[in-house]
């Protein structure tokens, strides 16, 4: 390998965004709450993965995308679209009662539904286990940022998908053998 300056202010890094359609895409681990350095925001990084294909190009499979969502505006206020958009995906892979069932006593509302913090620590520790190996159904098309030319993943539409959530070592769950209510994890999680 030859080093030397390039000469260069800025390359291409050759970055291939996941072509439109629509994906069963893999909640993939290292989802991250980030926090602005100039403001106030936080935004939850998703990281995916294309699993098959619905509708879009054959060559997807393997491609990998991010889902940005931002769940503390700028001013520090919560952003209710993001803490809608957590909740979409929570339902959409079936943890809602899971989550209900692990934060009622501290969050739970009185119609059966919670109101948390999207920034709690607890409850974000919970997303970055319980999400990965998951499956959603994606649609996207790619937005070319006109200031940039930077490419961008615009998320349009979520669906479920009936596939088994995959372990972190790659081996399907025993969906059918009944929970023991006083069986939980090893970080006191109830499924």
């Amino acid at each position: 390998m030859e080093v030397k300056d390039t000469g260069q202010e800025e390359m291409d890094m050759g970055f291939t965004p996941v072509p439109d359609g629509t994906y069963v895409w893999q909640i993939m681990e290292d989802i991250e709450l980030g926090a602005s350095e100039d403001s106030d925001a936080k935004t939850f990084k998703v990281p995916l993965q294309v699993d098959s294909i619905v509708d879009g190009d054959s060559d997807a499979v393997g491609m990998s995308a991010n889902m940005y969502i931002n769940v503390i505006k700028k001013d520090g206020d919560e952003n209710p679209a993001g803490g809608k958009t957590i909740t979409n995906i929570l339902s959409r892979v079936g943890l809602v009662d899971s989550f209900v069932k692990n934060f009622k006593k501290e969050f739970g509302q009185k119609d059966g539904s919670l109101k948390i913090p999207p920034d709690n620590e607890k409850f974000v520790n919970a997303l970055i286990l319980k999400l990965p190996g998951n499956f959603l159904r994606l649609t996207h098309n790619i937005q070319t940022d006109e200031n940039t030319g930077r490419k961008n993943t615009n998320w349009t539409k979520m669906a479920s998908i009936k596939k088994k959530k995959l372990s972190t070592k790659d081996e399907e769950t025993d969906d059918d053998k009944p929970n023991d209510p006083d069986d939980s994890d090893e970080n006191g999680w109830v499924d």
